[in-house]
């Protein structure tokens, strides 16, 4: 075969298959540029939570209709912003978060919303007082996101983005969320896990989940520096739960024990009141019902948080609320009963 054949064969393919993708991810549309819906998108794969909602902010998300913003990590991603009552709630949780990332995400936001919030709701896990390799540079996708087509059509001519869409293409027809997907209105899916494979995952991730933690002495001036630059908006604090077997080993370890109080205490003072659910409970209880590895809790347990958030449920048998007022002496009640933690055993 002569070259003007191979060079014919490869135009062709080109003119043929490039177009295919485009049309392809256009209609998945696995970055969510777009809002529209259909029988072949309703799961939506989590590969880059960070971009694809700053994507969804910028390009199909009314911030008009949102008044707070929910920021945290996977455990927050859980979720969902439609049950927090009144308050009309985007949900800005992405995976592996830590605190001093919220500040561009908060301020991106803003500057869409050309305006603050009136509320901010923080979910602040305890590993997020832990030393991270924080980054001075903001993430570049909240310097470049560009309203033009040719920003959009860089992604959806790729790859990456059309092995995306036949993964949720997959994940739709098959009915399956791969363990964790989100629907077309940000809010996540999640499939059933096994209860002896969560307890047994509960079991092992525990062991090893803290196994390097050192708290970050920054911790408090970073939750500071939030507050600062927000002055107008109500900042709603509450902590993510723990299943009994992370209770135990975090109860169990004089270092651990002592940064979980401190952390309290870091929290307390800066906000002057939150929601506390780290602690023995019913979710940590039924954790391998409520979660799928001990620390991640479905959208139905999650619901109860949210609930009481709203004002919609008592918090009692779930977690206690810890104000500047009543924090010495939960802190010397937690104390006394966390010394010998029994596993059947719930605060009262």
């Amino acid at each position: 075969m002569n070259g003007k054949k191979w060079v014919k064969i490869w135009f062709f393919i080109v003119i043929t298959i490039i177009p295919f993708i485009v049309v392809l991810n256009f209609f998945i549309d696995p970055l969510w540029f777009f809002t529209h819906s259909h029988r072949l998108n309703t799961l939506q794969v989590d590969f880059d939570e960070r971009l694809q909602k700053s994507i969804k902010l910028k390009y199909s998300q009314d911030l008009n209709n949102i008044d707070t913003l929910l920021m945290g990590s996977s455990r927050t991603t859980y979720y969902d912003q439609n049950k927090f009552g009144n308050l009309r709630v985007f949900n800005f949780a992405f995976s592996s978060a830590y605190p001093a990332e919220y500040k561009d995400y908060i301020n991106y936001a803003k500057s869409l919303k050309k305006g603050e919030f009136s509320n901010v709701i923080l979910g602040l896990d305890f590993y997020g007082c832990g030393k991270n390799k924080e980054k001075n540079e903001k993430p570049d996708y909240l310097l470049d996101l560009k309203r033009d087509w040719s920003y959009i059509l860089s992604h959806y001519t790729s790859l990456d983005a059309t092995r995306y869409s036949l993964t949720n293409i997959f994940r739709s027809i098959a009915n399956r969320a791969g363990g964790r997907s989100y629907d077309r209105n940000n809010v996540v899916i999640a499939d059933r896990q096994n209860v002896k494979k969560v307890e047994k995952r509960a079991f092992s991730r525990s062991r090893t989940y803290w196994k390097n933690l050192e708290y970050n002495e920054n911790y408090s001036k970073i939750l500071k520096e939030l507050k600062i630059q927000n002055p107008r908006s109500n900042f709603i604090v509450y902590t993510t739960p723990l299943s009994q077997p992370f209770l135990k080993v975090l109860y169990g370890d004089k270092k651990l024990k002592e940064y979980y109080l401190r952390w309290i205490k870091d929290m307390v003072t800066v906000f002057g009141k939150i929601y506390f659910f780290t602690l023995p409970s019913k979710l940590s209880e039924n954790y391998a019902i409520y979660s799928k590895d001990g620390d991640h809790y479905y959208p139905d347990a999650t619901q109860n948080i949210s609930n009481i958030i709203a004002g919609r449920q008592n918090i009692k048998g779930f977690g206690v609320v810890i104000t500047s007022d009543n924090i010495d002496q939960f802190l010397v009640n937690l104390e006394d009963q966390v010394k010998n933690y029994d596993l059947n055993h719930t605060l009262k």
